[in-house]
């Protein structure tokens, strides 16, 4: 939908995280203060400021916006004439909030929904309150499926209604995550799983008030629970899942397995898979949750796994892969009539994300089945070409070197510059090679045994499907650990 420029338009870059204001041209703003509509600088006897909960306009005595204190950030020093189509600036699309708001939606009804639930909520981190509400905003542009519609999907299957033994209740994770050991949970600092957090760190965390407003305050938002108790924690649910006519056998992974996962509003997640070719079940049991789905195709996947050749810009924006990603699919997740808990099952190897819009809790478990069995497979073939890709840049990185070894004519500071680059390539290096060294380990140990029960589950072995497991195998002898 095309719009009028006017004096105030708001426009976000969701990538960089800068707003814009028109006012005759295009006026980058300082997200850590209040900006001032360009109209107050003329009649200061309504002084508005934009409210970033909100997105919209608000009287400034009235705004009570986290990220918008004082008055100091009309930067007018930091303006810049943008050329051309304003919308293409800072390498991506700067996101109109006139146009998305207050504009006909696909399926405004739930995203009306999404957007008054996220209103509400605590979510004492400024930048991450800032980056959900935008990716929100941006999302609300494409239809969403709400699960229990019995919508036709090609990556999700809805599933009956599950039951629990007893209700969910917040303590039971945290009885869990108490009494855990290192490995047996995983935290995340603003979707990214981080190591050196105690079990008291999140715990002190989640129970925090403040306002974060510095954009490098940690925000632990994911919290992710393997089952250990006998008693008295996760176990005690008692899953039960809903009878179902599959069209051909299927493996669900042993209940002790199940892992929970537990999040924080604006808990977000980059595009990923979960293993290496299958799919999972999920019991969601609290919350409200967007989840994004791709299918995962040789170009998909090549956005998500890694870049053997070295870091990219922008892969650690949603935003970045919302733009990029080929088949999206939006689904919203929330428990069901009388908060009973629902269910539903990727198929193998979907790309997922997520977005929680409230405080979230669900558990899931591994699946393979025959007819998911084309997920699988892409993914392993993603993985083999990508290998025999680092080959060939390992030969070409080893030919540069033994040409800069034989150069007389390298002056010290250039050595240096070597020395510097060949350190930097080396470390990349190691971190590849231990992600082909997972994609080998959790094949041989975790997929491949599933995979070779599956085909032995009918009237004959599936020999497709042996074939297969015989091929990836022979593949992965290539990988072996280093020296």
């Amino acid at each position: 939908m095309s719009h009028a420029l006017n004096q105030g338009d708001v426009h976000l870059n969701s990538e960089t995280n800068h707003y814009w204001v028109y006012d005759g041209e295009w006026l980058r703003q300082e997200t850590e203060y209040a900006f001032e509509h360009p109209r107050s600088k003329q009649d200061h006897t309504r002084r508005h400021t934009w409210n970033t909960q909100l997105l919209e306009w608000k009287i400034h005595r009235s705004n009570n916006s986290p990220v918008a204190p004082d008055l100091k950030g009309f930067t007018a020093r930091k303006k810049r004439k943008v050329t051309g189509d304003p919308l293409s600036n800072e390498k991506s699309t700067i996101l109109s909030l006139a146009d998305q708001i207050g504009s006909s939606k696909p399926d405004s009804g739930e995203w009306e929904y999404v957007l008054s639930q996220w209103n509400r909520q605590f979510c004492r981190h400024a930048a991450v309150k800032t980056e959900t509400s935008s990716l929100l905003n941006l999302l609300a542009r494409y239809p969403v499926r709400l699960l229990g519609n019995g919508t036709q999907s090609s990556l999700l299957r809805e599933l009956g209604c599950p039951t629990l033994q007893i209700p969910f209740k917040d303590k039971i994770i945290w009885d869990e995550f108490r009494l855990s050991s290192k490995g047996m949970y995983e935290i995340s600092n603003k979707g990214m799983v981080e190591h050196e957090w105690t079990i008291g760190d999140v715990i002190e965390h989640w129970a925090g008030k403040e306002y974060l407003v510095n954009a490098t305050d940690p925000y632990l938002n994911i919290l992710e629970v393997f089952p250990v108790l006998e008693q008295g924690g996760l176990m005690d649910l008692g899953v039960r899942w809903a009878p179902e006519d599959s069209p051909s056998p299927f493996i669900l992974d042993e209940p002790h397995r199940m892992t929970t996962t537990y999040t924080q509003p604006g808990g977000i997640t980059i595009p990923h898979t979960d293993g290496f070719g299958y799919g999972f079940r999920v019991i969601h049991m609290k919350g409200v949750k967007v989840w994004l789905l791709w299918p995962p195709n040789q170009k998909n996947l090549g956005l998500i796994k890694r870049d053997i050749q070295g870091p990219r810009e922008n892969d650690s924006h949603l935003s970045h892969y919302i733009d990029h990603l080929d088949g999206m699919e939006i689904w919203l997740v929330k428990p069901g009539h009388g908060d009973l808990p629902v269910a539903f099952e990727l198929r193998s190897s979907t790309i997922h994300a997520c977005i929680s819009i409230t405080v979230c809790a669900h558990s899931s478990v591994s699946t393979w089945r025959r007819e998911d069995f084309d997920g699988a497979r892409a993914c392993n073939d993603y993985m083999k070409t990508s290998w025999r890709l680092w080959m060939s840049c390992m030969q070409s990185q080893k030919q540069k070197r033994e040409e800069e070894d034989r150069s007389n004519n390298v002056l010290d500071e250039q050595l240096a510059l070597i020395r510097a680059r060949r350190g930097l390539e080396d470390q990349w290096d190691t971190l590849t090679f231990e992600f082909f060294d997972e994609w080998k380990d959790t094949f041989q140990k975790y997929e491949e045994p599933r995979w070779k029960e599956l085909a032995r589950l009918g009237k004959e072995p599936d020999s497709e499907i042996l074939a297969w497991i015989k091929e990836v195998k022979k593949f992965l002898k290539q990988i072996r650990k280093r020296r």
